[in-house]
């Protein structure tokens, strides 16, 4: 247990990192379930793709057992519109191909273990939920300005690890498993939009998704 005089998740993780003596280093959430072998797969696959690398697993849903973001691969009518939306709107690429990435609208995507192969797959951002890399491949800022939970860290992290020249991959063979993901909410809606400035993405197109989130939430309810 590290004691700190600061607030905030990843200041506090900050300190705990600055103060890693291993190698590799483990960033994990506490409400993650980790499959038997995989901190061993992801190590083994971290040594062997090199310096400069960030490995997380492929999450799944504790209850289902399928993938997390199982929701965003959708088929038939629904699944062209969706892909309209989301090219036209969130500047994402076309169908599976947007597995891994990250718009400049701020949208990121997940890789869905079921159609992503068994080989490493090489991703824009990693969730934060659960990652490995090398000691000296460490963020060590204090990078997450806004107050309360860090929302939307993960894809903020990424882009930092990213400017370093830290590839991120998808391990497949390595997994673990999630209750919930965390919908969408006025901090995250205000992480991604610092996000979207930190990037000099596109303003208007952020804003014009959530809009039509909004909407559609209306709608539901």
């Amino acid at each position: 247990m590290i004691k700190t005089s600061c607030r905030g998740q990843v200041a506090q993780r900050a300190i705990g990192l600055q103060q890693a003596q291993c190698h590799m280093v483990l960033q994990l959430d506490d409400d993650i379930f980790l499959d038997e072998r995989a901190i061993e797969i992801l190590a083994l696959n971290l040594e062997l793709l090199g310096k400069k690398t960030a490995v997380s697993p492929v999450l799944n849903d504790i209850e289902t057992g399928n993938s997390v973001y199982e929701h965003e691969l959708r088929k038939g009518i629904i699944g062209w519109f969706y892909n309209i939306y989301a090219y036209v709107v969130c500047s994402s690429s076309w169908g599976i191909k947007r597995m891994g990435t990250v718009t400049k609208a701020g949208n990121n995507y997940g890789v869905i273990s079921s159609i992503c192969g068994t080989k490493p797959f090489e991703t824009q951002w990693l969730p934060g939920a659960c990652v490995l890399c090398f000691k000296e491949d460490l963020i060590l800022d204090e990078f997450y300005p806004l107050k309360g939970k860090a929302y939307c860290e993960d894809i903020i992290h990424s882009y930092l690890r990213r400017k370093k020249g830290i590839r991120h991959w998808i391990i497949p063979k390595a997994c673990c498993s999630i209750s919930t993901l965390i919908h969408e909410n006025v901090e995250a809606i205000n992480a991604r939009r610092y996000y979207v400035e930190l990037i000099r993405g596109s303003k208007w197109k952020f804003v014009l998704h959530c809009c039509f989130s909004k909407i559609k939430n209306l709608i539901k309810h």
